[in-house]
């Protein structure tokens, strides 16, 4: 209860400015429709794929998807990567004071 009514606080705080920190989602593509409202749809396939490369392309595509949404905080969504970098920094920050 605590944790919803907090990403609320937080989205209604930042609402402003969480679309131009926000990366261009790589699963879907916005577009506006006839009646000028914008709509999102899944991004198709490249065309020359074979069977077996499109159905690679689209679990890579999925679970990239997932590990990029891995945690939301307040109303900011981050994934797993941004940890997977925090740790690299501090493994090489070390490294470097050795």
């Amino acid at each position: 209860m605590t944790s919803a009514l907090l990403g609320k606080a937080g989205k209604k705080l930042f609402e402003k400015h969480l679309e131009q920190y926000a990366p261009a989602d790589p699963k879907y593509e916005f577009y506006v429709d006839e009646h000028g409202k914008q709509k999102r749809r899944k991004r198709e396939l490249p065309p020359g794929l074979s069977v077996r490369d499109a159905k690679i392309l689209k679990s890579v595509k999925n679970r990239a998807s997932r590990l990029d949404r891995g945690f939301n905080l307040c109303g900011f969504r981050f994934g797993y990567t941004f940890f997977i970098g925090e740790m690299r920094y501090n493994y090489r920050s070390k490294l470097s004071n050795l």
